[in-house]
């Protein structure tokens, strides 16, 4: 489940990365999953959860149009990084 969990990360961080290329539905779609995911692992008080709730509202935002490269950056590398520990463990 981990795994699974992990590779979302992953599809959610290169989303960003290439956002041009992405459909907005998509997109959205993404950002749902991720909040889904982080609203649910931040009941748990997991402070990483928190700012997956903040990279999915930001995918929400780059669906609609808005694009700020350092904020891009940012969320892109969190959450790869999160999905490359995901799958060394």
């Amino acid at each position: 489940m981990l795994k699974i969990l992990g590779a979302l990360d992953f599809l959610c961080g290169i989303s960003i990365i290439f956002n041009d290329s992405i459909p907005a539905n998509v997109m959205s779609w993404l950002g749902i999953m991720l909040l889904s995911k982080g609203g649910l692992f931040a009941i748990g008080g997991d402070i990483a959860s928190y700012f997956d709730i903040l990279c999915s509202f930001y995918m929400f935002a780059l669906a609609l149009g808005a694009y700020n490269i350092a904020i891009s950056v940012f969320a892109a590398i969190f959450l790869m990084q999160k999905a490359i520990l995901t799958f060394l463990t």
